[in-house]
């Protein structure tokens, strides 16, 4: 059985008020869903689309990430390059805004589906510590390159701070843009 989960969900969209079924991902295995890596590391996962409008808003839900981290060369010896081994993460991404549900028991919760869904194989994860990271850092924290990842998000933040001084706000353009529900 797959180990990712995206879960069906009812949304109304604030723009034009229309239903919509979306698909949410609660928990995705990068090397399973490897599709779903580019949307991780823009961090538009949880982006949702309105198909009658067009409009485009978030979903603040957590999020339970399986990443393999590459093997990169360790040493170099006389035969050639010795490498790390791969090794396997787990990554739990609370959501932003505060709810009734702590984020510990969030994380369990995931962990619990995760573990049903993997049966005998979730040995292999059984001593895997869990990373509890903060969503903006997402891409940080499953990038193959991590250096990488933080000078794009330094180039990210930089932009975000010239609006800022020219009177554009990220966060008043938030603000004005609702959220799917």
């Amino acid at each position: 059985m797959p180990c990712s989960l995206a879960q069906v969900t009812q949304m109304s969209c604030p723009e034009c008020s229309v239903d919509f079924v979306t698909e949410l991902w609660l928990i995705i295995d990068t090397k399973e869903r490897s599709d779903l890596y580019e949307e991780l590391m823009e961090d538009s996962i949880h982006d949702v689309a309105c198909p009658h409008c067009g409009h485009v808003g978030r979903v603040d839900a957590p999020l339970l990430v399986c990443h393999v981290v590459l093997p990169t060369v360790n040493r170099l010896n006389r035969s050639g390059p010795i490498y790390t081994k791969p090794v396997r993460r787990l990554f739990f991404f609370p959501p932003l805004n505060p709810s009734d549900i702590s984020d510990e028991a969030l994380a369990v919760s995931l962990l619990n589906v995760l573990r049903d869904r993997l049966g005998d194989e979730w040995n292999t994860f059984a001593k895997t510590k869990l990373l509890s990271v903060p969503r903006p850092l997402l891409a940080v924290a499953i990038a193959d390159d991590p250096e990488a990842a933080l000078a794009r998000m330094r180039g990210k933040v930089a932009v975000q701070l010239a609006q800022i001084e020219a009177g554009d706000s990220p966060r008043e353009r938030r603000q004005n843009q609702p959220t799917l529900h």
